[in-house]
């Protein structure tokens, strides 16, 4: 009867893009640590990695099969069997993590939850481990940009490092990395500036691409901003004068202008999936049932 009522709370509940992020990626051999990478759990509650889809440069893919819950603001390890760090998922063989030009893509049911493309030109090594600034550790954005990305150091499962120069002002905008400016080689960039289409996916940092869409204000010809009562209808209705009318039949229903609010462009967030309260859809049997089997592991060590 347990088993029964716990299939209902092992469905999929689909990772809206950004859900998680990849945070580092070891691209190694054996020699020097074998192949890893680390992705982090940026939504308030749990998330269960089975079903989730991973990708390389060759189009390599597999597919977690066994539940595996991460904890909020927690990350989880993929690392191929040959590996030194200790693994949440292993690697299936084949799945390459080429210092030259790889890749690793993250994607769900819906679309792609988060993609990491590197070159030559991001330095990636195949001795030690390449790590994403803490400041920008749940940005799925911010993830994409090279600058962002430091060689040297690796903290598999555990809360990354700041990048050397984090407290640097590089682009004179009056942030620096630390303070969480998400691209600090553009002054255009940073908590709190103007975002929408004609800024940066995510101008402001928030980790929410262009969803500050500015807002049609204008109103109607003759509208007092706001017109919602017309009480004393003080040029409302264009060629009235109603001194005092307080008009009961005159609410203006057209004055709202529903139409006037400019639609957010869903294209703006490629591989956006149907919105829901992000969550592995676990119950407390399923949790209870996880922790058993000890999926939750914490304390690994740094590796250079």
């Amino acid at each position: 009867m347990l088993l029964l009522l716990a299939l209902p709370a092992l469905a999929h509940v689909p990772f809206p893009r950004g859900t998680m992020t990849i945070t580092e990626v070891h691209a190694g051999p054996a020699a020097d640590g074998g192949q890893w990478f680390e992705v982090r759990n940026n939504s308030t509650s749990g998330q269960n990695l089975v079903e989730q889809v991973f990708t390389d440069a060759d189009g390599d893919t597999f597919q977690v099969t066994l539940i595996y819950i991460v904890r909020a603001g927690e990350y989880a390890v993929f690392a191929s069997a040959d590996s030194t760090v200790v693994a949440d998922v292993t690697l299936p063989a084949g799945f390459d993590l080429r210092p030259d030009a790889g890749a690793v893509v993250h994607s769900d049911i819906t679309g792609v939850v988060d993609e990491v493309v590197w070159d030559a030109s991001w330095a990636v090594s195949s001795t030690s481990a390449h790590q994403l600034g803490l400041a920008v550790a749940s940005n799925e954005w911010a993830n994409d940009l090279s600058t962002n990305w430091c060689g040297g150091v690796g903290t598999p499962g555990v809360e990354n490092e700041h990048c050397p120069g984090a407290d640097t002002d590089d682009d004179g905008d009056g942030w620096s990395e630390r303070d969480g400016d998400c691209d600090d080689t553009d002054a255009a960039v940073f908590p709190g500036a103007v975002d929408g289409p004609d800024a940066p996916d995510d101008g402001d940092c928030d980790g929410v691409r262009d969803e500050d869409v500015p807002v049609d204000t204008g109103g109607d010809s003759g509208d007092t901003a706001g017109d919602s009562g017309d009480s004393g209808d003080t040029a409302g209705d264009t060629g009235e004068t109603d001194s005092g009318d307080t008009d009961s039949g005159d609410t203006d229903s057209g004055d709202t202008d529903s139409a006037e609010i400019d639609p957010v462009d869903s294209g703006d967030i490629p591989g956006d999936g149907p919105a829901c309260a992000p969550g592995c859809g676990g119950s407390a049997a399923v949790l209870v049932w996880v922790g058993v089997l000890g999926a939750c592991r914490r304390g690994r060590r740094v590796v250079p």
